[in-house]
Formats: structure tokens, C-alpha cells, sequence
């Protein structure tokens, strides 16, 4: 099972020893990279072979998502060889979404009026934040609202 860590309990070692993920991956990233009929799955595998070696960050709602677009068993396979991924780098991470998540993000939205996103995305702004992440691979244009690059506009290098 891949390690999940809550945002509000970060170690306390985490960004001064330990590499932090370098990268959010979204629903909108996976989404087509569990497709191989959507127009951008090529990039999307494109940017998956650039990102192999690096570290990620995701949550367990971006997850959901990515399944809930078209339910199947062969997109859970595919979720679950992801994750596998994910758990095999020791600073990748899938950070848990549970209701104190969800409260810090009701009142940051509050405190950043220019977030016109939904609470998905809101979520991940929280958590990159407070992992230090700044680049996202999705296609969201939401994540540059809060001043996030969204990797996924551009081409894989």
C-alpha cells in the first residue's frame, strides 16, 4: 500500500534531510494517461517517462477522480500500477484526504479570495503548498490561480 501522510502532520525532518516530491500529478494528468484513445495520452506518456525518476505528490481525491471519470476494472489496474510506482519511491507521496484536510482547506479558501476552484483542486493547492511543490502536471488551468505552473499546457521535455 502506498505511504499516505497527512499535510497537517508532515515530518518534522521532511524539507530540511529528506528530498521533497518535486511534482502534483492530477486527475487531469492521469486521466489520460490511463487512456490510450484520448488525444493527449502520448504526452501524457511523454511526461510520465520525463517525471520517472523524480518524485511525486498526489492525493487520494485525485485518485478517486481519475477512476470516477470512466469506472472500469481495467482503469482500477491501472490506478493500482500507478500507485505501485508511487510506493516505490521512498518521497513520492499519496497524501490522505480526511476532514481536518478539508477544514484547513475551508479556511485558506477563505483567506485567498482569487481560488475560484472547487474543493478538489483546492485541496491539491493546500497540499503543495505545504509540501513546497510549485509545478503540476495537469491541465487545469485552476493550479495558476494560486500561482502554480501546470506542466501539462506544455510540451514534455
Amino acid at each position: 500500500m502506498a505511504r499516505r501522510r497527512k499535510p497537517s502532520e508532515p515530518s518534522k525532518r521532511a524539507r530540511k534531510i529528506e528530498p521533497r516530491p518535486e511534482v502534483f500529478v492530477d486527475a487531469s494528468f492521469l486521466i489520460p494517461l490511463f487512456e490510450p484513445g484520448h488525444p493527449n495520452h502520448n504526452e501524457a506518456v511523454r511526461w510520465l517517462h520525463y517525471y520517472a525518476k523524480r518524485s511525486v505528490l498526489t492525493t487520494t481525491i485525485v485518485l478517486a477522480e481519475s477512476c470516477d471519470h470512466e469506472p472500469s476494472p481495467h482503469r482500477l489496474q491501472q490506478l493500482g500500477a500507478f500507485m505501485h510506482l508511487v510506493d516505490a519511491d521512498p518521497y513520492s507521496l499519496i497524501c490522505e484526504v480526511d476532514t481536518s484536510l478539508v477544514e484547513t482547506v475551508r479556511m485558506a479558501r477563505q483567506q485567498e479570495p482569487t481560488w475560484r476552484s472547487g474543493l478538489s483542486d483546492c485541496i491539491s493547492y493546500v497540499v503543495m503548498r505545504h509540501f513546497g511543490v510549485t509545478e503540476a502536471l495537469t491541465a487545469d488551468r485552476h493550479f495558476e490561480e494560486p500561482g502554480f505552473r501546470v506542466l501539462f499546457q506544455e510540451r514534455a521535455p
